[in-house]
């Protein structure tokens, strides 16, 4: 067996994930998945419900037998390794709650530890530093002597991630990290795996909804298609720029918006209005038209908006016919609009 470039985290080689009933019977979700993730890389992984996320993570770190094929991590396949061995090569982030209300940040990131010193062992020097860079990392040390239940969704999400550094395997798995965090703490969450994947070496794979995030955060974007199966793999500029992530997500009534990156209703019907400009002030003008059932166009109407923006502020021109009204905001723009139907 050749032995694996050091860069090389996991490999998956003719991966067939899913169930076997007790009949004997399988259910395949996923069949012939070809994976690489390399040290250093945060990967995305994203897919319509149903499409198989959660088995793959589950598989992929070894909580799950797959159906054929084989996953190794390091050069060794993880299904050869006891649990422990397993733990000290990948460290998995679900999303269950966890009942340890009165354990310190502190003592959940030292659990981390546990593949390296069993659970009835002590720390060593050694260990206690790997505990406290982990924390470091990822900012929690002025919470180590808070109690679990005390912390915030963001403080929380923060220390269980620590934990998982604290393992100091190769591969960091999580599972819908930024679930049931407010805007600004899913922003933080994701930079901060962003620098542990570059800073600590780690190859990260984090599975989520959120196509934002991962269009701003990830190195690679891996697609689970569902309707038809399949996988897709590259990163978010290409899958956005090829379609393959409209693709991934398709459905009736919505398209995927390479401008923006995100995927807008469809709009058969509706009073169609040319908009013009740039700017920030015209993407959100578009959005606003859109929501309240406009048809936006960019061929000549009978209804015209020029938006215009300077670094201070915007104005928007309205045209119908010979008549031209200006307007200062986006709500006195919507309420002319009604004044010409």
């Amino acid at each position: 067996m050749n032995t694996p470039a050091p860069h090389i985290a996991l490999n998956a080689k003719k991966l067939t994930i899913g169930y076997q009933s007790k009949g004997r019977r399988q259910q395949v979700v996923q069949e012939n998945l070809e994976l690489q993730l390399c040290r250093g890389e945060l990967v995305c992984l994203m897919g319509p419900n149903g499409a198989g996320k959660s088995t793959l993570l589950r598989t992929l770190a070894g909580v799950q037998a797959p159906l054929a094929g084989e996953v190794t991590v390091g050069g060794k396949s993880i299904y050869t390794l006891s649990q422990s061995e397993r733990a000290k090569h990948i460290s998995l982030v679900l999303t269950e709650t966890i009942n340890a209300g009165n354990m310190t940040v502190q003592e959940l990131v030292a659990l981390g530890r546990y593949p390296h010193t069993g659970w009835g062992g002590s720390l060593s020097r050694t260990d206690e530093q790997v505990v406290e860079q982990a924390m470091e990392d990822l900012e929690v040390i002025p919470l180590a002597n808070r109690l679990l239940f005390e912390l915030s969704d963001g403080q929380r999400q923060k220390a269980l991630i620590a934990r998982a550094l604290a393992q100091d395997g190769q591969l960091i798995i999580l599972d819908e990290p930024t679930a049931h965090l407010d805007l600004i703490n899913r922003l933080h969450i994701m930079r901060l795996l962003r620098q542990l994947a570059v800073l600590r070496n780690k190859a990260i794979i984090v599975a989520t909804h959120e196509l934002d995030l991962a269009l701003q955060s990830a190195d690679k974007l891996w697609l689970l298609h569902k309707e038809q199966g399949g996988f897709t793999e590259g990163t978010p500029e290409d899958l956005v720029l090829n379609g393959s992530l409209a693709a991934a997500f398709s459905r009736s009534g919505y398209h995927f918006d390479p401008y923006s990156g995100q995927f807008v209703e469809e709009q058969e019907a509706g009073v169609p209005v040319q908009l013009t400009g740039d700017g920030a002030a015209f993407l959100w003008t578009k959005k606003a038209l859109r929501r309240k059932g406009y048809k936006v166009v960019s061929a000549d109407a009978e209804i015209r908006v020029t938006v215009k923006s300077n670094p201070s502020a915007s104005l928007w021109v309205i045209s119908s016919g010979n008549i031209s009204t200006t307007v200062y905001s986006v709500e006195e723009l919507l309420r002319e609009l009604e004044k010409l139907q």
